[in-house]
């Protein structure tokens, strides 16, 4: 990228979980974005952040670095009900997507579509069981998330991620 010059777009996902590897120290990344690195053509530079209040400051808060920040709040109950229809394989009954709207709190746009996918599966050979398999479904996503939530991100002793 650096002999090119063509435009570039650079997207680092999740980047505060790079920083956590110590692949990436946020000091040699700021380097970067300040002019250390010199490309002779624009970049433009995206990282996503599952929770940005565990970055440096400095990273955020200085112009040229990152000029623009968009927040996705989680889905409330109706985008919930939304994304649940959008998904499911076979139409359901409308009590039945308010209540696994209601139960799934905390849950993304991504959470749902898993639920819904898997349940479409577990529910292949009989479509007539596709709201029970997604209930179970819900269930097996929400017990997952709340394992992701705590997890420690070690396996005896190793760092697990980029460089692990």
């Amino acid at each position: 990228m650096a002999d090119s010059s063509d435009p570039a777009v650079v997207v680092i996902e999740d980047i505060d979980r790079l920083f956590e590897t110590k692949v990436l120290t946020p000091q040699f990344f700021l380097n970067v974005l300040d002019g250390l690195f010199q490309p002779v053509q624009p970049v433009l530079w995206i990282a996503t952040s599952n929770d940005p209040r565990r970055l440096e400051a400095n990273l955020l808060d200085r112009p040229g670095r990152f000029d623009r920040m968009f927040v996705f709040p989680l889905p409330g109950p109706d985008e919930r009900r939304r994304l649940l229809e959008r998904y499911a394989a076979w139409p359901l009954n409308t009590e039945v997507v308010a209540a696994l709207a209601r139960e799934s709190d905390g849950l993304t746009g991504a959470h749902l579509r898993e639920v819904c996918y898997a349940a479409a599966l577990d529910a292949a050979e009989e479509p007539a069981q596709f709201a029970a398999a997604l209930r179970d479904q819900l269930g097996k996503v929400q017990a997952q998330h709340q394992r992701a939530r705590s997890y420690d991100f070690e396996l005896k002793g190793l760092k697990v991620g980029f460089g692990a």
